[in-house]
C-alpha cells in the first residue's frame, strides 16, 4: 500500500512539473521574444494613475502578492510533506 502511495505523489510531482516547467518555458521565449510587449501588459495591469498624474501600485498588486505568497508556501509544505512520506 505505502509503494502505491508514493508512486501516486511522484507521478502527481512530475505532471504539476511539467505543466510549472511549460507555463514558465512560454512566458520566458515571450520575454526573449518581445520584451517590451510583455513588460508593457505588466507594468500596465500592475499601476493606476492618481488624480494628480502619479502612477502608483494599483491595491490589487499587493492582494496578488499575498495570495501568490500563500500559494507558494502551501506548495513548500506539501512537497515536504511528500518527502517525508516517502522517506
Amino acid at each position: 500500500m505505502r509503494s502505491r502511495r508514493r508512486y501516486a505523489f511522484a507521478s502527481a510531482d512530475r505532471t504539476v512539473t511539467s505543466v510549472h516547467d511549460a507555463v514558465f518555458g512560454v512566458f520566458g521565449a515571450l520575454e526573449v521574444l518581445v520584451p517590451r510587449r510583455v513588460v508593457d501588459f505588466w507594468f500596465a495591469l500592475a499601476t493606476a494613475e492618481s488624480e494628480d498624474g502619479d502612477v502608483e501600485l494599483a491595491d490589487r498588486v499587493y492582494t496578488a502578492a499575498r495570495i501568490e505568497e500563500v500559494v507558494i508556501l502551501a506548495w513548500l509544505l506539501a512537497r515536504r510533506r511528500n518527502r517525508a512520506a516517502a522517506e
